[in-house]
């Protein structure tokens, strides 16, 4: 579980600071997600990694979005910015 949330911070700092693209990302936690369904089924609840999934979560709410309506900037973005604030409170 701590894997997954190190790797969700590490493309959440690095999309919010411009060093990632939102692809990159989103396409990484994508890939990652089936390994955490896994985990969650062999290992049960207390494998769930929450913040891994809040970031997978900011992630995948800009990949679609209304025609004219740029998703990544309406709902990723925004998300991200505030996992971020929260981290920086946090530390």
């Amino acid at each position: 579980r701590d894997a997954y949330d190190v790797l969700a911070r590490h493309l959440a700092i690095g999309f919010h600071k411009g060093q990632f693209s939102f692809g990159f990302c989103d396409a990484l936690a994508i890939a990652v997600v089936g390994f955490v369904y896994d985990d969650f089924i062999s290992l049960g609840e207390e494998s769930w990694p929450s913040f891994f999934n809040e970031v997978y979560l900011a992630f995948d709410a800009g990949e679609v979005g209304q025609p004219g309506t740029d998703a990544v900037e309406a709902f990723a973005r925004p998300m991200i910015a505030k996992i971020v604030e929260d981290l920086a409170d946090d530390a």
